[in-house]
């Protein structure tokens, strides 16, 4: 029976996880332009770029992110992405050449490729670094996902034709 200071430190602490898992200094993520939901649930699809490197942060729920159907050029596109604790489910283009940074304080990381690899990771303190076949080819990244998170899990999925 914490009442309403213990509400409002609950909503403090899902509302400020995610951007205190950024470190400010040359951070990617800028909270006050990125895609935010706070608590529940949210499904997202950009087709612009600018839309995609604002980023997503959300404090506790699930989110399933589409990249598919962001334009890729040769300049390399960073989305950032981080929540407090739930699930991010992020499709990204089959094919295209890209990268994931992945840092997790406590869950599981799962990759699904479309040329059948499938890596799984998890336990505490997770840094994983997950990338298409096409940059394990030797190809230089043209999309940088850029994943931090306190509690949950990651699922990364290539489009699949």
């Amino acid at each position: 029976s914490a009442g309403s200071l213990g509400t409002l430190a609950v909503l403090a602490l899902v509302i400020g996880a995610p951007a205190a898992l950024w470190n400010g200094a040359g951070s990617p993520l800028d909270v006050r332009t990125a895609e935010r939901l706070v608590l529940g649930d949210r499904t997202s699809a950009p087709n612009d770029r600018a839309v995609a490197g604002h980023g997503f942060v959300f404090g506790a729920g699930s989110w399933d992110i589409d990249l598919s159907d962001v334009p890729l050029s040769s300049e390399q596109l960073v989305v950032p992405v981080s929540f407090g604790m739930g699930d991010a489910t992020i499709t990204l283009p089959e094919g295209a050449a890209w990268v994931a940074d992945v840092r997790l304080g406590a869950g599981d990381i799962e990759s699904h490729l479309s040329d059948g690899t499938t890596t799984s990771v998890d336990g505490v303190g997770i840094r994983r670094t997950v990338e298409s076949a096409a940059v394990r080819d030797g190809a230089t990244p043209t999309l940088r996902l850029d994943l931090r998170a306190g509690l949950g899990s990651v699922s990364l999925t290539e489009e699949s034709a």
